[in-house]
C-alpha cells in the first residue's frame, strides 16, 4: 500500500507553498482511513490529508445522526405504547 501523497499535490497546511511529499511523514493532517465509503459501500484503506477526508466524514456523520434519530423515535414509540397499555383500564 502506498502511503505517499501524489508528487504534484500541494500542502494546505503550508498554504500550498510546499508539496505534500516534503512534509507528509511528520504532518499531523496526514492520516489513514480504514472503513467503508458511505457513498459507495466500498472498503477504504487509504492515506490522505485530513482536509481531503472531511467531506466524506461529514457524510458519514450525517448518516449516523439520521440512524440515531430513527432509533430514538422508535424507542419513544415503544415507551408510549407500553405506558398506554399499563394505564389502560382493565
Amino acid at each position: 500500500m502506498n502511503n505517499k501523497p501524489d508528487p504534484d499535490t500541494t500542502c494546505p497546511y503550508t498554504g500550498h507553498r510546499d508539496k505534500c511529499r516534503a512534509h507528509y511523514a511528520d504532518c499531523p493532517k496526514w492520516i489513514q482511513i480504514i472503513g467503508m465509503n458511505p457513498q459507495t459501500g466500498e472498503d477504504l484503506n487509504e492515506w490522505a490529508c485530513a482536509d481531503t477526508w472531511l467531506p466524506l466524514l461529514m457524510i458519514e456523520n450525517s448518516q449516523m445522526q439520521r440512524q440515531t434519530g430513527a432509533a430514538v423515535e422508535s424507542f419513544r414509540n415503544e415507551v408510549i405504547a407500553s405506558a398506554r397499555r399499563l394505564s389502560a383500564p382493565n
